[in-house]
């Protein structure tokens, strides 16, 4: 029959076989675990990496914008300015075109004429805002 210390040893056998298992089976599982830590750790860095580059490209990003701000700023004040000259040029033509107007007009007749008279056309081109016309007076442009 079976006696008290073999049944005690079988006992301790199996105890020792389930916890030689179970350590085999929680040794298996802690080595998922480093493994998915590993890899965790690459995601973070690698994360971090991307969360550096992006702090880069943003400190680029607001540094650029500056200088195009500073470059419209510059642009509207230089189109401010071509506007004023562009509206001071238009001015004075006015101003200089009714002079003429005026001079055509004129009572005494040797300014009239003057004012009437054709002009060369090498001297037209001088002008820029001057118009080029046929002239019916000695065969001369206007």
């Amino acid at each position: 029959m079976l006696s008290f210390n073999k049944v005690i040893f079988s006992a301790l056998v199996v105890m020792l076989a389930i916890s030689v298992f179970r350590y085999l089976g929680v040794s298996a599982e802690l080595d998922e675990a480093r493994d998915s830590n590993e890899q965790l750790l690459g995601t973070i860095q690698s994360y971090k990496n991307q969360v550096e580059m992006l702090a880069n490209n943003l400190v680029n990003a607001e540094k650029q914008n500056k200088r195009l701000l500073k470059e419209r700023a510059l642009l509207e004040q230089i189109r401010a300015k071509h506007l004023a000259q562009l509206t001071s040029i238009e001015n004075k033509l006015q101003t200089t075109n009714s002079q003429l107007d005026a001079l055509r007009q004129s009572t005494n007749e040797t300014t009239k004429n003057w004012a009437n008279d054709c002009v060369p056309s090498a001297v037209i081109s001088v002008f820029k805002y001057a118009n080029a016309r046929a002239c019916n007076q000695n065969s001369r442009t206007n």
